[in-house]
């Protein structure tokens, strides 16, 4: 059985229910924030495996979570993968922070989804960044 723990993080509950939808079936635990500060006390509680995290938040960018995490010992090794509608703001965001490591466009079909995550989950373990 694949314990590998999800935290998604989206204001939408419709991206949150689209998430679980196709996470779910495919094993993963999914846990899920609505906004910035949900996400990092999740984060600390949780240690999940990956986040998934909605760049722009009600309360903080996706780029400002990341920063976060970073900045605590217990979260900063976690990979995040940013989700957005926004390309290319994206794009500079994943080259900006440490834990980024890899990006979501939406609208996302679930074979993204799960191929990123696949990608993040069998990359070798990351250095977390001092």
């Amino acid at each position: 059985q694949n314990a590998t723990r999800i935290l998604a993080v989206d204001d939408s509950v419709t991206i949150r229910k689209a998430l679980e939808l196709i996470l779910v079936p495919a094993g993963y635990h999914v846990e899920f924030a609505v906004n910035g500060a949900e996400a990092v006390e999740k984060a600390k509680a949780l240690r999940p495996d990956v986040v998934l995290l909605d760049f722009i938040l009600p309360d903080m960018r996706g780029t400002e979570v990341c920063r976060e995490l970073l900045a605590d010992a217990d979260t900063r090794a976690i990979p995040v993968v940013l989700i957005s509608a926004r390309g290319a703001e994206i794009r500079q965001a994943y080259h900006d922070v440490a834990d980024v490591v890899d990006y979501l466009p939406k609208p996302f079909t679930p074979d993204a989804v799960l191929g990123v995550l696949n990608e993040v989950l069998s990359a070798p373990p990351r250095e977390a960044p001092a």
